[in-house]
């Protein structure tokens, strides 16, 4: 009777220990390497992961914030790409391709503020976004404007600039 215990109790070992095997296969398994920069999309806007300072980590934050674009689309062989701040600052990314130099614009109220031009440094968020405006990755916002359907541009000289949609 004991061996027969023993040998119940080693047969119920061997099964646990099949499924642990199987289920640290899951576990282990690596994420699929994507091909986008984007770590979340929501609608459409696309949430880029910034790196988390020295600072904020003394501070006691562990995890990045995302930064949260809009893609505005592409004209005259420019790509940009936008995020609006809490204040109500709209941040414009606009590059062409290829991208070396990324010009941010800043609108403030749909009113132009000013203009910086950042090397675009792979791996920063404004690469990411240019990479994927760029490489097709992106979907073009539609905003809804009087119950009709526009894209819209930001412009350095004429300010906020609302197409309509065509329907071809």
């Amino acid at each position: 009777m004991k061996k027969l215990f023993l040998a119940a109790l080693a047969g119920l070992m061997l099964i646990g220990c099949g499924n642990k095997e199987s289920a640290q296969a899951e576990i282990i398994k690596p994420a699929p390497k994507l091909d986008h920069g984007y770590s979340m999309k929501d609608g459409y806007e696309y949430g880029y992961e910034q790196a988390v300072s020295a600072d904020q980590k003394n501070a006691g934050q562990a995890a990045s914030t995302l930064m949260m674009f809009k893609y505005a689309g592409q004209k005259n062989g420019m790509y940009q790409a936008y995020s609006k701040g809490s204040d109500g600052a709209v941040t414009v990314a606009q590059c062409s391709n290829p991208c070396d130099f990324i010009k941010v614009m800043v609108f403030y109220q749909g009113e132009y503020l000013r203009t910086e031009r950042l090397k675009a440094t792979e791996g920063t968020v404004g690469w990411m976004v240019m990479a994927d405006a760029i490489n097709g990755k992106l979907e073009q916002y539609v905003a809804d404007r009087n119950g009709k359907k526009m894209h819209i541009w930001f412009d350095d000289k004429n300010g906020v600039v609302a197409t309509p949609v065509s329907n071809k």
